[in-house]
């Protein structure tokens, strides 16, 4: 049996772990008048023009909602959270549903009996007041551990929404935290995109890999995003996160191109060239990470941007040693710069 790596709570305020099943998604959009009635709303929208109405009366979460509600149909659909959907708010809501439709779909999972936990069903929309942060250090990260499963929303793939949001971030440390198992979806048109793209573009890919950073991410409130940057700094950090993010979606990416390989014989010598450069570029990154990890520690934030570098194959261990210590020379340089300005600025 997994031990949980969370503190008991004392929290008088639970989270509740009741979900939906994600073929009700459908249902919903359907009586809110189809996806044209929803096309290009974001989900924060959608909460304002639908979900706010239905749960006015009690002020309670749509799920609460059917929970006391007088309809015995919508109460039967309730039940215990499989998968947590970690996404952005300000993302498209027909992006992020039909994300999830694929990633079930593929998994080949029944969607009337795949229960979700989404935050705009489970959540109470109405007294969304700030919580004490103790709160979300122990009972929310409770609810993540009993749900055991997050599907983030990564998209667009170049440059993902969710690892922007200090929020996500902080779900990922909690999926990280908890030993919850952690996948990412993206629409069909969006794996469609991204394949074209890999298939010329093998190394750019893991120059892109580099730019995951969920130290950069923001927060609406300053002070939640302190709060939260203090937390995982005294954790597991920054870098943990990062490689967890680029460890799950290199293992997607190999799965891709051997579905290519298999399933499209036409062109399958062409994506069996692609898998070994990828194999090949990508025990190269490892290899630099790894070195970089020696030299400087699982703490610097720019561990990926070093692991970068080592696709510069040419180059000897030596050289690349060289040109890290340089990196770093030069950040500590602009590091003082920096606090030499502010402490002048102080003088004057």
């Amino acid at each position: 049996m997994r031990k949980s790596q969370v503190a008991p709570s004392a929290a008088v305020d639970p989270l509740s772990i009741q979900g939906l099943p994600f073929s009700h998604f459908h249902v919903l959009i359907n009586e809110w008048g189809g996806k044209e009635a929803v096309a290009g709303m974001t989900t924060a929208k959608v909460c304002e023009t639908f979900i706010k109405p239905m749960t006015r009366d009690g002020g309670k979460s749509l799920c609460a909602t059917y929970a006391e509600g007088c309809n015995i149909e919508r109460q039967g659909l309730l039940g215990k959270a499989d998968w947590f959907v970690s996404h952005s708010w300000g993302s498209p809501f027909l992006d992020t549903v039909n994300a999830l439709d694929d990633f079930f779909s593929d998994k080949g999972l029944d969607l009337d009996k795949t229960m979700v936990w989404f935050d705009l069903f489970s959540n109470g929309q109405h007294d969304t007041g700030s919580k004490p942060f103790d709160w979300w250090k122990t009972t929310f990260l409770q609810a993540v551990e009993a749900i055991g499963r997050v599907v983030m929303i990564l998209m667009p793939w170049r440059d993902p929404v969710p690892l922007k949001r200090a929020w996500c971030v902080y779900e990922l440390y909690a999926c990280h935290l908890t030993r919850s198992r952690f996948e990412f979806a993206v629409t069909r048109a969006e794996k469609a995109a991204f394949m074209d793209w890999l298939f010329w573009h093998v190394e750019s890919f893991f120059l892109e890999l580099q730019q995951v950073g969920c130290a950069q991410s923001q927060a609406t409130k300053a002070s939640d995003r302190k709060a939260i940057f203090a937390v995982i700094k005294s954790g597991i950090g920054f870098v943990k996160l990062d490689l967890l993010v680029l460890n799950t979606v290199r293992e997607w990416v190999r799965i891709q191109i051997q579905r290519k390989i298999k399933n499209e014989p036409s062109v399958n010598r062409g994506w069996l060239e692609v898998y070994k450069e990828f194999r090949e570029v990508e025990n190269a990154f490892d290899d630099a990470v790894r070195r970089a990890t020696k030299l400087f520690g699982t703490r610097n934030p720019h561990l990926l941007r070093f692991g970068s570098y080592g696709m510069a194959r040419e180059e000897s261990i030596e050289q690349k040693t060289v040109r890290l210590s340089k990196i770093v020379r030069k950040q500590r340089w602009q590091s003082w710069k920096k606090r030499f300005i502010i402490c002048a600025r102080k003088e004057d």
